[in-house]
Parts: C-alpha cells; sequence; structure tokens
C-alpha cells in the first residue's frame, strides 16, 4: 500500500529536500502519480527539483513520524513535463533506535539504486528483507537535465513492537560482524563528508573525507557512532533485554532501550503494571534491573 495514501488519513508524512529550484518544485510536490491520473489532470504535474545552482549534496527526505513502518517498495519517476530525471540514488534509513545508516549488500558494499531512464515511466524496487523505518532519505548520484524527481513510498505499519528494539534487527545483526572489518573506502562522488571508519589495524576510529556514493557500510557519521558499532565490548550485561556498548568515554556500560514507539498496545507485566506496550516492558525491566514477563495481552485487571 502506498504509504503516502495512507498516512493522509492520519498524519501527512513530511517530505523535506535540501533545496528546490522554485516555489512550483519543492519537496511538496515530490509526489508520484501514475501515468493514468496524469492524464485526467487540468494542470500539469509537478515534481521536486533541486537548485540548479547547488554544489552541496541534494537530499529528498521523507519522515514518517513517531514510529516505523515496514517499508516493502521504492518507486520513482522524473519531472514528467520535462527532459529531467535522476537516473541513479542511495537510500539512508533510521528507525526510531538506530542511527542514520545506508543500505548495503550482503558484503557490505553500499546499494546503489537504479533511477529512471526517461521522464514520466516508473521505476520500482522491491525491497527483500522490507525495510522498517521512521526516516529515509534519497541521495540522488546522477541525473539528466535538471535534477528532478517524484517517489511513492510502499508498506504498512507494523504492530510487532519486538522488532523495533536497536538489538533484535535481524538485517543489522547480519551487518554488524561485517562492517568493522571492511577497509576505508571515501567513494567515487566528487562530494566530501566528514565521516569516521573503524581501522581493523590499529584498533582505532579514524577521520576520513567521504565522497557521497558507494562505500561500504565502514562509514559512521560520528567518531561516538564508530565506537560504538565496532570497538569490542566484553562487560556482561545482566538485565534483561540490555546490550554491552562503549560511551563517549570509551568506557564499557550496558545500555537499555532508549526510545519506545508511541503505540498503544497495552500488555499486563508479572509486576501487575499495565505497560502501553511490550517495548515499555522490556524497556522497565532492564532499568528496574529486574525480570518482567508478560502475563496478559491487554491491561491487568
Amino acid at each position: 500500500m502506498s504509504l503516502h495514501v495512507f498516512l493522509r488519513k492520519t498524519i501527512f508524512p513530511n517530505l523535506v529536500s535540501s533545496s528546490a529550484s522554485d516555489k512550483n518544485h519543492t519537496a511538496r510536490h515530490a509526489w508520484l502519480h501514475d501515468i493514468a491520473s496524469l492524464r485526467s489532470l487540468k494542470t500539469p504535474k509537478n515534481s521536486w527539483c533541486a537548485s540548479g545552482n547547488s554544489k552541496k549534496a541534494e537530499l529528498l527526505i521523507l519522515d514518517l513520524g513517531f514510529r516505523d513502518y515496514s517499508i516493502s517498495a521504492i518507486s520513482t519517476q522524473g519531472a514528467v513535463t520535462e527532459k529531467s530525471w535522476v537516473s541513479s540514488y542511495l537510500v539512508y534509513l533510521r528507525s526510531q533506535h538506530e542511527f542514520l545508516y545506508q543500505l548495503a549488500d550482503d558484503k557490505g558494499n553500499i546499494k546503489e539504486f537504479e533511477g529512471n531512464t526517461d521522464q514520466s515511466s516508473i521505476v520500482r524496487h522491491w525491497l527483500k528483507p522490507h525495510l522498517h523505518a521512521a526516516l529515509l532519505v534519497l541521495y540522488p548520484t546522477s541525473y539528466v537535465g535538471r535534477m528532478c524527481m517524484s517517489v511513492e513510498i510502499y508498506g504498512c505499519r507494523t504492530d510487532d513492537i519486538s522488532m523495533l528494539t536497536p538489538f533484535s534487527s535481524k538485517q543489522r545483526q547480519r551487518e554488524e560482524p561485517i562492517r568493522c572489518n571492511l577497509p576505508k573506502q571515501p567513494g567515487n562522488c566528487k562530494a566530501s563528508f566528514p565521516r569516521w571508519f573503524f581501522n581493523k589495524e590499529t584498533k582505532q576510529c579514524e577521520p576520513f573525507s567521504y565522497g557521497g556514493c558507494h562505500g561500504n557500510l565502514n562509514n559512521f557519521l560520528s567518531e561516538y557512532d564508530c565506537w560504538k558499532g565496532c570497538r569490542d565490548c566484553k562487560k556482561r550485561c545482566h538485565p534483561t533485554f540490555s546490550r554491552c556498548v562503549n560511551n563517549n568515554r570509551s568506557e564499557e556500560e550496558c545500555e537499555c532501550i532508549q526510545e519506545c514507539p508511541k503505540v498503544m498496545k497495552e500488555v499486563c507485566g508479572s509486576d501487575n503494571v499495565t505497560y502501553d506496550n511490550e517495548c515499555q516492558l522490556k524497556k522497565a525491566a532492564c532499568e528496574k534491573y529486574t525480570e518482567i514477563e508478560i502475563v496478559d495481552k491487554g491491561p491487568c485487571t
């Protein structure tokens, strides 16, 4: 299902961009329309177009709000009314419990999506496995004419609260063993983003300049994120639902769930307390340094 259509019934998704060429080509014009609906429009359909004078990296950002969604597909289209389209792009995503990271293949190489080859056809990429995210960022890496695109995101709301915790994501579990062993990869584009990578030889997090495309998963926004993701952590964490992490003082500590989705799916805990959802129960168990089990799906009586 189109998340644009679904979310308009509740809260309109926040679509923003790094720049716009004019008031008729802003981020709010970036929602994709199929060809049949275009023929029925009395006025030409616009798209998002980046500022032609901008030399910095251009981004189109879709903020889905305060909860994660299961994303099954991404579709793109060109400017329709002119010969301008994005021919390739990268995807960044962030869930409620993770920092921003780029999609990569099974070998840890940054995945570049093929975009459009003309101004009006629609190109759709099915995502397997589905992504779970509250924020998606599309970063065009090549284009024809002007940098113009329309997008549509497909997916659904998920009620599986347990999959939204930072240490139960199957996709991240597959990535973590390989990302810190990958070499530094600046990429082959001409941007210059300050990033950090983990040097497996020196066992240190070191800065480098990222070109903005290709590259690999050994690519962190900050030194803290690098240490947190790559430094061996040997501290045994007894509390249920906690994990060992390295803080910004290079000290090992046990970290509980930092934030839970604002979803009302009440459960009754073995401590006779009603929690808004399963994630809140796990968070409380960790913070209280105790075991709390679900005894009933619903409020305690």
